[in-house]
């Protein structure tokens, strides 16, 4: 099946003549073909071009150009110019004259073949004279949105026949985009006033009409920023590492009259200012609603410093200034703890030492300052754990383990205190709050002793008495002192033996002397002890070996 599908088109490859104004045809569908002719202006009128695409060779082409006063002239030298694949294009090798006015194009087309595809309504061309805006402007030059009354003017000229400029009197202007149009005066001179409603560009226009062409001209305005103000809410007090919380806030505008307005639709910067490297973080934005709020931001507290609010900070907002507010500085704080306190020994003599171990750690820290290394760690004892006393403080190591002692004198409480360190002390610029161990009770008895202990005879006979006897006594303040009415228990441990056997349980007397007498039997090491009270600490005496024989 043979394919003729034909395209012409305009091809405007010289200028028109000065005076003229020629508007290029449009696309027109054909039923058979889509067929498109147009006019190029040369000198001394119009070429008619044409465009063909075809799988078969174009052997002539005819145009018929319909003038607006009801004539038409036939073209028929056309010359194929170019040839690419199965595109033809042809122009007629003589101009044609064509006055002002529509002029619609008929187009012919015949192949090798001798098919021919017509078109009769192949495309137009307006003629018209030139106009043009010799000025146009805005009075005054600088304005802000608020105050955006202007003046705009210029003068619109128009071409004769002959090639001449001259006024264009009574033509319609218009402000593309908004509702005003002005009339020129007699010497083409237009002037009124306008609201550029935010407007960069202004453009009047003139619409080309029978006898005149279309003409247009651009106006760039320029703003002065209005101020602005930007505010966000201050970290809640009391908030610590690891917390969260929302911040909120507001952008405004001010009048030139003075008063302040919601401004809505704008985008928000936040972003956080550390205190200890001075670097800021963008941390996200916000579009600013109608009453000119951006919507919560959800934060958690890492470190000290200040968040930000910031409007404008690229500069590219052109009708209002920049503008940033931060809140108060939030000093931040880790949570601190102490951790596997205890203190030993329980019960402890009097006027010997409790030592308290444990180990301070801040919470939700970094790794290597997760353990609060090198500060001070105070031992507070109190008899009724309501009101303490200060003992003695020692300072945590790279683990933040501590170790402190005190002189047991009484029973009572005791715990480890760390009362915590301000926001820009070592190792940051975030502090700790203080931390206090759980209270433990240690119960203080007199310390005991065995003195003057002796088994004898030694050696002895067997089957004959050994006497095992000593003395009880406990420290009363700097002095020892007989210990009486307490329970002693006698041991005996035979040569060779790793178990100890009670042989007798006898009572001190009056002056904490204790004395007992049993038959010898075979060698062996005496011992007495003393198991302790509710006052007193027990003790085991030494060993006494005994040969029998």
């Amino acid at each position: 099946m043979r394919r003729l599908a034909t395209v012409l088109t305009a091809l405007a490859i010289a200028p028109a003549p000065a005076f003229l104004a020629l508007t290029p045809p449009a696309a027109v569908a054909a039923t058979v073909s889509d067929v498109i002719a147009g006019a190029q202006a040369v000198e001394g009128g119009y070429r008619i071009a044409v465009r063909v695409s075809s799988d078969q060779a174009i052997e002539r082409v005819q145009a018929v150009v319909h003038h607006p006063d009801g004539g038409a002239t036939t073209v028929e030298d056309f010359q194929i110019v170019q040839r690419t694949a199965l595109v033809w294009e042809a122009r007629s090798a003589s101009p044609i004259p064509l006055s002002i006015g529509d002029h619609t194009i008929g187009i012919s087309v015949w192949d090798v073949t001798g098919t021919r595809t017509d078109k009769a309504d192949a495309g137009a061309v307006a003629v018209r004279l030139a106009t043009r805006f010799a000025s146009a402007a805005i009075v005054p030059h600088v304005i802000n949105l608020v105050e955006d009354q202007v003046t705009v003017s210029g003068r619109l000229l128009r071409r004769t026949v002959e090639g001449t400029e001259e006024p264009y009197p009574g033509a319609t202007i218009q402000v593309e985009g908004m509702p005003y149009t002005f009339v020129t005066d007699e010497q083409g001179v237009f002037s009124g006033k306008i609201r550029t409603g935010g407007k960069r560009t202004i453009r009047v226009s003139y619409a080309y009409g029978p006898v005149y062409g279309a003409a247009s001209a651009d106006i760039q305005v320029s703003y002065t920023q209005l101020p602005t103000r930007v505010s966000i809410s201050p970290v809640p007090q009391g908030l610590r590492v690891g917390d969260s919380t929302t911040l909120s806030g507001k952008l405004e505008w001010r009048r030139p009259t003075g008063e302040w307005e919601p401004l809505g639709g704008r985008t928000v910067e936040i972003s956080f200012l550390d205190l200890e490297t001075g670097t800021e973080q963008k941390l996200t934005e916000r579009v600013t609603g109608a009453d000119g709020s951006f919507s919560p931001v959800p934060v958690t507290i890492t470190r000290s410093g200040r968040y930000i609010a910031s409007f404008n900070r690229d500069r590219s907002e052109i009708y209002y200034t920049s503008a940033g507010s931060g809140g108060y500085i939030h000093y931040a704080y880790y949570r601190t703890q102490i951790v596997g306190a205890n203190a030993d020994p329980e019960p402890v003599g009097a006027g010997s030492k409790v030592t308290m171990r444990g180990q301070v750690i801040r919470q939700n820290a970094p790794a290597d300052q997760a353990m609060a290394a090198g500060v001070p760690v105070l031992l507070h004892f109190s008899p009724d754990g309501r009101q303490w006393e200060y003992v003695t403080t020692g300072t945590t190591d790279a683990q933040g383990r501590f170790m402190l002692s005190g002189v047991a004198r009484r029973d009572g409480y005791w715990r480890a205190y760390y009362e915590g360190r301000s926001t820009g002390e070592a190792p940051s610029a975030i502090g700790d709050l203080q931390a206090i161990s759980g209270a433990d009770h240690v119960d203080v008895r007199y310390r005991t002793r065995v003195s003057s202990f002796n088994a004898s005879p030694e050696p002895v006979t067997k089957g004959r008495p050994i006497t095992v006897q000593g003395r009880l006594d406990r420290l009363v303040g700097s002095s020892w002192k007989a210990l009486t009415g307490a329970s002693v228990t006698v041991y005996f441990k035979p040569n060779g033996s790793t178990v100890w056997t009670a042989m007798s349980t006898v009572k001190t007397s009056s002056t904490g002397w204790f004395k007992k007498s049993f038959t010898a039997s075979k060698d062996g090491t005496w011992m007495v002890k003393y198991n302790g009270s509710s006052a007193n600490l027990g003790v085991q005496g030494p060993g006494d070996y005994v040969d029998v024989r």
